[in-house]
């Protein structure tokens, strides 16, 4: 029985544990055609995605643009959760945080 327990966990669980890549993005303030438009939210209602920020990577290569909007209206708007639970659907790290808003700096506290 224990054994049965064992795979049924180590199926579930493993591919999250295993699966960790980090996605660089470049926060683009005033870009005419960026990459992705952002909403950030710490809520988890209504969201595309969850977002855990890692960190900063000045060196990161061809990083994806970002432009970050403060009430996201259209279909070329993501709304993102940013999380620091262990579980996300992202792991990013931001090539230029000193970019960053104040809001999402507060949501990052």
């Amino acid at each position: 029985m224990r054994k049965i327990i064992l795979i049924i966990f180590l199926i579930f669980f493993i591919p999250y544990v295993s699966y960790s890549q980090t996605y660089a993005i470049k926060i683009d303030k005033f870009s005419i055609s960026p990459d992705i438009r952002v909403e950030f939210t710490k809520y988890n209602i209504g969201v595309h995605e969850s977002w855990r920020i890692v960190g900063s990577c000045k060196n990161a290569i061809n990083p994806t643009r970002v432009e970050i909007v403060e009430f996201g209206i259209g279909s070329n708007i993501r709304r993102v959760e940013i999380t620091n639970s262990v579980i996300a659907d992202r792991d990013i790290c931001i090539v230029n945080p000193e970019d960053l808003p104040r809001s999402v700096l507060e949501m990052l506290r």
